[in-house]
């Protein structure tokens, strides 16, 4: 999987990695995010950017 940016789709990342699935379900984010990017759903959901950015690139 290439480097996840907070450009980045989320539903790119999902595509290209479904094992993130459960990970991403323990920030509470749920399936059906369409085209928000990372830093967007972050920002909704109050989540450390820069956290969940070392999370997802660790997979």
């Amino acid at each position: 999987m290439a480097l996840v940016t907070p450009e980045t789709k989320l539903c790119d990342v999902i595509i290209d990695e479904p094992s993130v699935i459960p990970v991403i379900n323990r920030f509470d984010i749920e399936l059906g995010v369409g085209d928000k990017t990372i830093k967007t759903i972050c920002s909704e959901k109050s989540i450390d950017l820069n956290f969940f950015l070392l999370i997802l690139n660790a997979f």
